[in-house]
């Protein structure tokens, strides 16, 4: 897996629990901070990654070809 610094992951300020990556679609997984898959899941690009879920925390989020970190507040 590859760290991508040209991509970018949002969060849209009406819906703060989910996770979008524009141009991304696919499987997916997300990591916290001590290695431990937290979810997993199939994305579109027209939908978020739902994380509400989750504890406040540090994440990384993996695609079949980037990684991703980002943080829930």
């Amino acid at each position: 897996m590859t760290t991508s610094a040209n991509a970018q992951v949002f969060v849209n300020p009406a819906m703060p629990d989910q996770v979008y990556l524009p141009n991304e679609e696919g499987a997916f997984q997300i990591i916290n901070s001590l290695g431990v898959k937290v979810a997993e899941g199939q994305m579109q690009q027209s939908t978020g990654i739902d994380v509400q879920n989750l504890p406040s925390g540090v994440y990384l989020l993996r695609t079949h070809s980037h990684t991703y970190p980002f943080t829930k507040l």
